[in-house]
């Protein structure tokens, strides 16, 4: 079974203390697609959140790479990134990137339009229905997934440098 076929599960969500990562907007968005399965990763911001249904919480993983691999899409709800390493993760695993838009994840989406995938900054309805659209599409073949040494490249050119 190729790492494309074994995306069982659909979308993963990345959690970190504080309000950075917009722990509300994910939330509306879980709540607001309860036919979609989402996964957490990584410290909620407060013991006292309550997860919908929909939602699977592993909680802070040394090694993520795996649980990555499983899923289809990264929904990243940050409102800034400069260095958007969660959607970097994701696109070396082959995963499509859907998020607010900031410069990290425009420059990504220039890079990878078939991959990543943007709202307005706080538009959560928007998000939603782009996040539909976006499971929607097929999980496409080996072949149009990016390689890691692609992401890395993307990588160096937000840093500005091709780091040779």
């Amino acid at each position: 079974m190729s790492a494309v076929e074994s995306r069982d599960q659909e979308v993963i969500w990345y959690a970190r203390r504080g309000e950075v990562k917009s722990i509300d907007a994910f939330l509306s968005i879980a709540e607001a697609l309860s036919d979609v399965k989402f996964t957490v990763i990584g410290e909620v911001s407060s013991p006292s959140v309550r997860l919908p249904d929909n939602v699977s919480y592993l909680g802070w993983l040394a090694e993520p790479e795996r649980a990555i691999a499983r899923h289809r899409v990264l929904l990243n709800t940050s409102p800034v990134e400069g260095m958007p390493n969660t959607a970097l993760q994701a696109l070396a695993a082959g995963l499509r990137v859907v998020a607010f838009d900031n410069a990290g994840i425009r420059e990504l989406a220039t890079n990878y339009p078939g991959y990543v995938h943007f709202v307005r900054g706080g538009d959560v309805s928007g998000m939603s229905a782009l996040l539909k659209t976006v499971l929607g599409l097929p999980v496409g073949d080996a072949q149009d997934v990016p390689t890691v040494e692609d992401v890395v490249e993307a990588w160096q050119s937000l840093l500005g440098g091709r780091g040779d």
